[in-house]
């Protein structure tokens, strides 16, 4: 831990979700929130809460969290008019958003600037299974502009994404930083000679249409030809599952299909499991970064990637496979199945931790807060 010099700071992040809901941006946030108050600096997060959960505040590990009610339930929008009136009603050195595709972020955005507070913002992109939601995402993008432009730093979590939105904003390169994810420590600790009784393939990700798992499930027949004992772990959770499981069903393989959720604190869990896989698969239509993959990297295990965003820049690690964003079944199967005859573990290499993460974004926070003064 690098802790740079200068006075405490308080911060507020702003974030649709946090634990203990699971995602890459809720556990992003967790794991710099809590190492942002070992380094001395005060540390509210601003979050939602949807009926029957309840509101109102509580401190975890440190971090002292405030949920406000958000409507409607059954969608994702998280319009949410507490956010706007706690910031307006608070004081806070700088104020950071976690993502922007939520009506919270321009909630949060405007408040920051009514009450002249500084903020800056990380995409946090993600996809989505609605073609309508991914049609108005550029339109989106359009109308977030003249807020985004006010943002002291905006901040890609991989160089995709922050490529993308530098060429989308059509701002300047200097307002742009890349700040990627990290690993937790348990994930360079996990026993490196954890034995596999399974071919065990894990595919990871929020149960989702656009993530992919049902692409892993249609090649499954086809693996399990070369590979009897195969077996897929599908971790996640989310309201796909049940067209996931009529999948497996159709396609008589729903005993070799087996649904496992992590909790978002549970990494040393997580770590076990992914180093019990002989193949582990993240084919998501878009990704900003993906932690799994850090993850993935950091225990040793093959990982096999879809490419077209920002998943095909883990292959600087080495140990990473890409396959073409709409690859077909049999050449699927066919590369799932290679892989794990091949039983080659990949060198465990260097991935960045969070406490490499909560560097840079100090030094942003820093840089930031100075010239507000």
């Amino acid at each position: 831990m690098t802790v740079l010099s200068g006075r405490p700071l308080s911060l507020l992040y702003v974030t649709a979700r946090y634990p203990p809901f699971v995602g890459g941006t809720e556990i992003h946030t967790a794991e710099v929130a809590r190492r942002m108050v070992a380094r001395g600096h005060d540390v509210t997060v601003l979050t939602t809460a949807f009926e029957p959960l309840p509101t109102g505040e509580e401190t975890v590990e440190g971090v002292r969290v405030v949920r406000v009610r958000a409507w409607p339930a059954d969608f994702d929008f998280y319009f949410a008019p507490g956010i706007r009136s706690t910031i307006i009603a608070g004081r806070w050195d700088l104020i950071h958003c976690q993502g922007y595709h939520t009506f919270v972020a321009p909630a949060a955005m405007i408040a920051a600037v009514t009450s002249r507070q500084p903020f800056i913002v990380t995409f946090h992109s993600g996809g989505h299974s609605s073609l309508l939601r991914r049609s108005l995402r550029p339109l989106q993008q359009v109308l977030l502009r003249p807020l985004l432009k006010r943002a002291r730093r905006l901040i890609g979590v991989s160089q995709f994404e922050t490529d993308y939105f530098r060429r989308r904003l059509r701002l300047p390169e200097a307002r742009f930083a890349t700040v990627t994810n990290g690993v937790a420590p348990d994930f360079l600790d996990v026993d490196a000679e954890t034995p596999t009784h399974r071919s065990v393939i894990c595919s990871v990700g929020r149960l989702e249409k656009y993530k992919g798992h049902h692409r892993v499930i249609e090649a499954l027949p086809e693996v399990r030809k070369r590979i009897p004992d195969v077996v897929l772990y599908i971790v996640g959770d989310g309201p796909y599952r049940s067209q996931l499981e009529a999948v497996a069903r159709r396609l008589g393989v729903r005993d070799r299909v087996e649904f496992i959720v992590v909790g978002s604190g549970e990494r040393r869990e997580m770590a076990e499991l992914l180093r019990s896989a002989r193949l582990i698969t993240l084919l998501s239509d878009y990704e900003s970064q993906g932690v799994v993959g850090l993850e993935a990297i950091a225990v040793g295990r093959p990982l096999l990637v879809a490419d077209g965003t920002a998943m095909a820049e883990l292959g600087r690690y080495g140990g990473v496979s890409v396959v073409p964003p709409h690859v077909d079944t049999h050449s699927l199967a066919t590369l799932i199945a290679h892989k794990i005859e091949e039983n080659s573990a990949p060198k465990r290499n260097l991935v960045p931790l969070w406490e490499n993460t909560a560097d840079a974004l100090e030094a942003i926070y820093r840089g930031v807060v100075s010239t507000s003064e």
